[in-house]
């Protein structure tokens, strides 16, 4: 015998099962399908969209940095100007970085 409590951002159903009684909570989206009045499952799971966010910040903030650092080190190994392109690499790197999260911050507010 199934019943169910409550429908929200989460979905709970108690059941009965050979005399034991149990809540099961299973993650269900917020919009409303009008035919059935049912919560609708998301398209995608919430970690992987988390983890996918996360992986698309990282490579925005360490590639530029890390990247025009090395670039820089390599110059200044070669033109014998220590520290000052690796310095500006730096520089630069970080604020590319600030550029592309903040891009990548102003498209997540602009889906919602």
């Amino acid at each position: 015998m199934v019943g169910e409590v409550y429908y929200d951002f989460f979905e709970a159903c108690v059941y009965t099962n050979e005399g034991t009684t149990g809540i099961v909570y299973t993650y269900m989206g917020t919009s409303q399908n009008d035919d059935e009045k049912k919560p609708v499952p998301p398209e995608q799971s919430t970690v992987v969209l988390l983890l996918g966010t996360i992986g698309d910040t990282t490579w925005r903030m360490f590639v530029p940095t890390i990247g025009l650092t090395v670039l820089g080190l390599l110059a200044d190994k070669q033109f014998h100007t220590t520290p000052w392109i690796m310095t500006t690499g730096i520089i630069a790197g970080a604020l590319l970085a600030y550029v592309l999260v903040r891009r990548q911050i102003k498209k997540v507010k602009d889906d919602e």
